[in-house]
């Protein structure tokens, strides 16, 4: 019950005002990846609270190898959110960066500064996706895992 309030919260405070391009629910949704990473990085510093046993060795590896790769993927796409967050709360204070059009529903790039914080906007939201590739297959198949090993033939991007 309390997720459909939050999502209601969200999507109503989801558009920006001629006063405030950069809406409310973006602060809500980072507060929730801060909170996430905050809670993934205390598991990781107790090492998930997992225990293994003897015949779980490629498991495990497979697993700290992904988590390792998650968590340092994660601090960097946390980190460049945050900074994305200082600039669009910092560009707020200039209407002639990022105005509001349309009722609310889209943004309009004024200058080089608004076309900046689109760009690092898209980038950012994009790099989730790179990070579910790189952790669910990329690890895999550098450590053998369901992959069957490394591929001759996998690209390096």
């Amino acid at each position: 019950m309390i997720w459909w309030v939050l999502i209601a919260v969200a999507a109503q405070n989801s558009g920006c005002t001629e006063e405030s391009f950069y809406p409310d629910a973006f602060l809500m949704t980072n507060c929730f990846s801060f909170g996430i990473y905050i809670m993934v990085y205390i598991l990781h510093n107790k090492d998930f609270l997992l225990e293994w046993s003897e015949g779980e060795e490629v498991a495990k590896n497979l697993f700290v190898k992904q988590m390792e790769r998650y968590l340092s993927f994660y601090t960097f796409i946390i980190e460049w959110h945050l900074f994305e967050l200082v600039l669009g709360k910092g560009l707020d204070s200039f209407t002639d960066s990022i105005m509001c059009g349309e009722g609310g529903s889209k943004w309009i790039y004024a200058s080089a500064k608004g076309n900046l914080f689109m760009m690092l906007h898209i980038i950012g939201t994009m790099m989730g996706t790179g990070m579910a590739r790189a952790v669910f297959i990329k690890t895999a198949k550098e450590e053998g895992g369901i992959f069957g090993g490394i591929d001759e033939d996998s690209d390096d991007d």
